[in-house]
């Protein structure tokens, strides 16, 4: 019965997240452009850390993991497979690239914002589910477009919609 609860609890909890993060993304380009840019802001936030302390790297990389673990079991086991892969591959570029990418990642993802969404990004508001959240926002979306909690998305989609005048 505990187990139910917890779980119940946590669909709720990752819910409410996904709806934050969604009431600041409706345009189909926006999104584009996270699809693409949020997955090499962690790529490139890993290389960045490893450079300073890979202990710290590896740290992340758990930390991210379990957290998508206990949100969501299917959607974080699938993405630390993702992690793993961006974690191995942390070191295929020099650190003065990797920080390019990373600037110029932000620098698209704010514009796109400013363009498309005519409004600032999530981050201003909600900086720690902002950047937790955003990676395994993007990976559920995608997983529910070959079915995955489709009807779950979509309600994160309508729910998101009519609380984006609140953020």
């Amino acid at each position: 019965m505990n187990l139910i609860l917890f779980m119940i609890n946590n669909i709720k909890n990752l819910e409410s997240k996904l709806i934050f993060y969604e009431s600041y993304h409706h345009d189909f380009y926006n999104k584009l452009i996270h699809v693409i840019f949020v997955p090499l802001l962690l790529y490139t936030g890993i290389a960045i850390v490893n450079y300073y302390s890979e202990i710290m790297s590896i740290i992340g990389c758990l930390f991210y993991s379990l957290y998508y673990c206990y949100l969501d079991l299917v959607g974080g086991i699938s993405y630390s497979g993702i992690i793993y892969y961006m974690y191995q591959k942390r070191e295929a570029y020099d650190f003065i690239t990797v920080v390019y990418f990373h600037i110029f990642s932000w620098v698209v993802q704010i514009f796109s914002h400013k363009h498309f969404e005519k409004r600032a990004p999530a981050f201003l508001d909600g900086i720690f589910t902002s950047l937790t959240i955003a990676p395994l926002y993007i990976w559920l979306e995608l997983l529910s477009l070959v079915g995955y909690k489709k009807k779950f998305i979509k309600n994160i989609f309508k729910e998101g919609g009519a609380k984006s005048d609140e953020y």
